[in-house]
């Protein structure tokens, strides 16, 4: 770069406008991480020759890395009106949108930049980062692979592909993937932390648990890895290690609102201690989340503790604040609740059971204990699972898994119930068969 900028510092004592000249000291610039020193020599080269199409995507790449977005955004779009068909102008503008949010217009962009130039990687990538956050995880699954095609030696887009299929409930596949990135990157902290997770949506919290103790041993001050520790371990009866998982997070991250809960009740002691230590926090608290985290906690606790009437106080302020701080979207929707009855009552009449007859699978293995919440149905899982040929699941997403891995039969956004009328006998000996697997894997 020395040597490069040398000749065109010559070129420039001898031609100070000359466009092309400033435009290639401003592309050193930026790989340089200069952006403003970049968009002062670009601008001239745009002064110098407003219909030169390379300066004003350099121009839109030194702005974008200044932060300036607004005007990066408008020098991507005079790139491209000049030279329409370009594809790196297309990727470059969709990685820009990515960045605001605006992810309908990237998809845009990036599928144009891939029709165009089938091979350009930087566009499949931007492309499918456009698609995760439109939550059109099977197509972005689709960008990824192409990716990997592209270069298979390129481990963030084997990582990045195992997050959108587990999104896509395609938990064997993900796993698969986070395994050859990590095979490509076996100290990267990030892709066992992620390995974890996926293992924890297949509730299998053992299997999770080596995945989230390499991740603290590689960055032992991120704290995600001994949170996700710290849920294994408790899910799997040693309280007192998983207790001492969650106060490292507190270490790391005081504020982390992932160890309020757990630090509240199911293992550690329910004590006036406790409830004193919560009760500063939470006076001391000052961000929403932090209160409202807190909050419910510290109700959770004096609940357990038989202090009904204070346990009530704390979780009324906790929706309180919820209330005021939650968007209207991640609100309880009791209306959305009760349609979703509705739609389960119209499917399941007695004649659409009537019409199936005999199908399924007729096994007698699975045993559901059915309750309303708080009615004891988790104290006679308990007392039937003492038994030694007994296994008791808990609360499990089995099921709901089981029903995503068929509901892609019925088009990437079907909505169960909805696609209940159209399932055969063949989908529910299919529904069957995986749910008693999962089952037979985690006894």
């Amino acid at each position: 770069l020395d040597q490069a900028e040398a000749g065109y510092r010559s070129v420039l004592a001898k031609a100070p406008n000359h466009p092309a000249t400033l435009n290639l000291l401003g592309v050193i610039a930026i790989a340089r991480q200069q952006p403003q020193l970049a968009v002062e020599l670009i601008g001239k080269a745009v002064e110098a020759l407003p219909g030169f199409a390379d300066a004003h995507l350099n121009l839109g790449n030194a702005l974008r890395l200044a932060g300036r977005s607004e005007e990066a955004v408008e020098s991507y779009r005079r790139a491209l009106a000049l030279k329409p068909g370009w594809a790196l102008a297309h990727s470059n503008f969709a990685r820009l949108l990515n960045d605001l949010g605006r992810c309908d217009e990237a998809a845009t962009h990036g599928y144009a930049a891939t029709g165009i130039e089938p091979n350009l990687l930087p566009a499949w990538i931007n492309l499918a980062v456009a698609l995760k956050g439109l939550r059109r995880f099977e197509e972005s699954a689709g960008a990824w692979r192409k990716a990997v095609a592209i270069d298979p030696r390129r481990a963030e887009s084997h990582h990045e592909l195992a997050m959108v299929l587990a999104e896509s409930e395609k938990i064997d596949e993900a796993l698969a993937a986070h395994d050859r990135a990590i095979a490509l990157q076996p100290e990267n902290a990030a892709f066992h932390c992620a390995g974890g997770s996926t293992l924890w949506r297949r509730d299998d919290p053992i299997a999770a648990e080596p995945s989230f103790r390499r991740t603290t041993e590689l960055a032992p001050r991120v704290a995600a890895g001994w949170l996700g520790l710290g849920w294994a371990l408790r899910l799997t009866g040693r309280f007192d290690e998983a207790n001492a998982c969650f106060e490292r997070v507190r270490e790391i991250e005081p504020d982390n609102p992932g160890v309020f809960h757990p630090l509240s009740s199911g293992g550690a002691a329910s004590s006036d201690e406790r409830v004193a230590e919560l009760a500063g926090r939470l006076a001391a608290a000052t961000s929403p989340l932090e209160r409202i985290t807190t909050g419910f906690a510290l109700g959770k606790l004096l609940d357990e503790m038989e202090r009904y009437d204070d346990a009530f106080a704390r979780y009324a302020d906790a929706n309180a604040l919820v209330r005021d701080t939650w968007s209207k979207g991640d609100r309880f929707n009791p209306a959305a609740i009760v349609r979703r009855v509705e739609l389960l009552v119209e499917s399941y009449t007695p004649d659409y059971f009537a019409a199936l007859g005999d199908v399924g699978n007729p096994s007698e293995v699975p045993v559901f204990v059915v309750g309303m919440a708080r009615s004891g149905t988790t104290l006679v899982e308990q007392i039937v699972a003492s038994h030694p040929q007994v296994f008791g699941g808990g609360e499990l997403m089995s099921f709901s898994n089981a029903v995503q891995g068929i509901r892609t039969k019925f088009g990437a956004s079907a909505i169960f119930p909805e696609f209940v009328p159209g399932m055969t006998a063949a989908d529910y000996r299919d529904l069957g068969a995986r749910y008693l697997a999962e089952l037979e894997r985690l006894a």
